[in-house]
């Protein structure tokens, strides 16, 4: 008996200190550190509360609105948000941008990012998004919202990303947009995240 626990002993430690974390790392899995999110102020909870009950009778309205969102690919090695560290110069990030709404969807951009170690900027986002592309993919979409009945003009909703800048009358952004007759769909920083293109 003595020899037979020895024995299962000896095949558990081998399992959880060599197979295990070799299987692991040949199928990608990895420890992962958990997204970390502030707890939410009377105010947030309060202008969210107000933005939902704005649009809760929202139905066909919602066929208007043009949803974007960015996302970052690592190429080459692990995620940022796993526990493990991986050398220099082995990563690339890829950053890539796209919007969809009632029957349209946009091409996807490929943006260069000129922050930190790859990251997407608000220079960026102007130069390689808003300025070459985003008035043509509004008068697509505008195409399709005005065979709506009744007729509506597109809103553009962007997600609450530091590169879009924050959403002010100060803000060069929105000056930007205003100038070149693009409405945004406003919503809290905090709202819920209800992006059907982050879904995919």
């Amino acid at each position: 008996l003595i020899i037979r626990y020895g024995l299962v002993r000896l095949i558990v430690e081998k399992i959880l200190r060599y197979d295990i974390p070799e299987y692991s790392h040949i199928t990608r899995y990895f420890k992962y550190v958990a997204c970390q999110k502030p707890y939410l102020t009377v105010a947030q909870v309060l202008a969210r509360f107000l933005w939902a009950i704005t649009h809760i009778f929202w139905t066909t309205e919602w066929l208007k609105v043009l949803w974007s969102n960015k996302v970052t690919f690592l190429v080459g090695g692990r995620t940022v948000k796993e526990r493990y560290q991986f050398h220099r110069g082995h990563t690339i990030l890829v950053n890539i941008w796209g919007i969809i709404g009632y029957g349209y969807k946009s091409p996807l951009l490929f943006i260069y990012g000129s922050g930190k170690k790859g990251a997407f900027c608000q220079n960026n986002y102007l130069s390689q998004v808003l300025a070459p592309h985003i008035e043509g993919i509004m008068e697509a979409f505008a195409a399709i919202t005005h065979l709506l009945r009744p007729s509506a003009e597109p809103l553009f909703m962007e997600d609450s990303n530091s590169a879009h800048g924050h959403e002010s009358i100060r803000n060069y952004y929105t000056r930007w947009y205003t100038e070149h007759g693009i409405i945004l769909m406003p919503h809290p920083s905090t709202s819920p995240n209800i992006n059907p293109i982050k879904k995919y």
